[in-house]
């Protein structure tokens, strides 16, 4: 979280910053991602929906994001 000082940062997989470049882009493409146990893919995927979910708060839209 922002200014929270417990919240570090992260330092994603290269197949999650791929993923999410794809997903998050103005040029939105379905992604395959195909790894081992542990190896971030949950991450991945909740990236763009909490993306989305903040877009539409800043935007002023109420109710439910996700």
């Amino acid at each position: 979280f922002a200014g929270d000082p417990l919240s570090g940062p992260i330092a994603p997989y290269r197949h999650q910053t791929d993923a999410i470049r794809l997903l998050c882009g103005d040029d939105f493409k379905n992604v395959v991602v195909a790894t081992g146990t542990g190896s971030g893919k949950s991450f991945t995927f909740s990236i763009p929906i909490v993306s989305t979910a903040k877009r539409a708060k800043d935007d002023g839209k109420a109710g439910v994001k996700a």
